[in-house]
């Protein structure tokens, strides 16, 4: 070969030191996770998305291969990799992984730091059983006469509802803004940066859900957000004030799922006697 490259004009030598050079340049793993968080994560996906594939890179990628070439990580490496993750019994999380895994190297390939990704053909490691949940019309009689007793702000208690009223996704509903209201005619306009598919979307206002807005009116009106927290100044945030920021999801959560739990120790009843539904199963309902 080396006596081919000579009568080509091709310096052994050189071509050598050029592919060591390159391979000493290539990315690695761990640069491949940050240019994929800081260049397609934060710019395609919401906060919350973003920051839960960047715990996922960082708590089962990087440890294991984020010190290999990106170019070097073959499609048994993966596999390996996701192997360990459901030995550990986190079966789910392994399908998460893979997920954003071949996401990653996607992107890799797109901006030509490898010319093919190892996750093709890599099959989910678990099985999933896709939640089918939702609620009957007796059921839904329950919950709406029930949750005036529920432990919880009326804040929390008003989302629901409306949740449950207007079919929209709980993150559209807690972040929503007074200014996104039409109330005279009755439209709520969610934009496109706040909608999944990134497109506006139009939503009208039924009689319920009026009533549900006229009375948080009265209590959040003066606030930018709808669905305003009361919670103030606390010990991390003590320039916070009541009104500043929209309910937590995380809350809305934790307020339906106490409710539906017998605790002796906290006094807490399961005031619906349902089955276990969540807040998106209102809105799936």
């Amino acid at each position: 070969q080396s006596l081919s490259q000579i009568e080509q004009d091709i310096d052994p030598a050189t071509q050598k030191l050029t592919k060591k050079i390159a391979d000493r340049n290539a990315l690695t793993v761990g640069d491949l996770v940050e240019e994929y968080i800081e260049k397609w994560a934060k710019v395609k996906k919401k906060e919350r998305s973003w920051k839960e594939d960047e715990r996922l890179l960082n708590k089962d990628i990087l440890p294991v291969i984020g010190r290999k070439k990106a170019k070097d990580i073959r499609r048994r490496d993966i596999v390996l990799l996701l192997d360990a993750i459901v030995e550990r019994g986190a079966t789910i999380t392994a399908n998460r992984v893979l997920a954003v895994t071949r996401k990653m190297f996607n992107f890799a390939v797109g901006r030509d730091i490898i010319d093919a990704s190892p996750c093709v053909q890599i099959p989910a490691p678990s099985k999933e059983n896709r939640r089918e949940r939702y609620l009957s019309e007796d059921e839904i009689k329950v919950f709406w006469e029930k949750l005036d007793d529920a432990k919880m702000s009326q804040e929390i208690r008003l989302a629901l509802k409306f949740l449950l009223v207007t079919g929209q996704r709980k993150n559209e509903v807690i972040g929503a803004e007074w200014s996104e209201f039409d109330l005279k005619n009755k439209w709520w306009t969610i934009p496109a940066e706040k909608s999944k598919n990134k497109l506006t979307h139009r939503v009208p206002l039924t009689s319920t859900a009026m009533e549900i807005l006229n009375a948080l009116k009265k209590s959040t009106g003066q606030y930018q957000f709808v669905f305003a927290s009361p919670v103030g100044h606390t010990k991390r945030n003590p320039e916070r004030k009541a009104g500043m920021f929209p309910i937590l999801g995380s809350a809305v959560d934790r307020a339906l799922r106490n409710n539906q739990t017998n605790n002796l120790k906290t006094k807490q009843k399961n005031i619906f006697n349902l089955d276990h539904f969540t807040p998106h199963d209102l809105r799936r309902t």
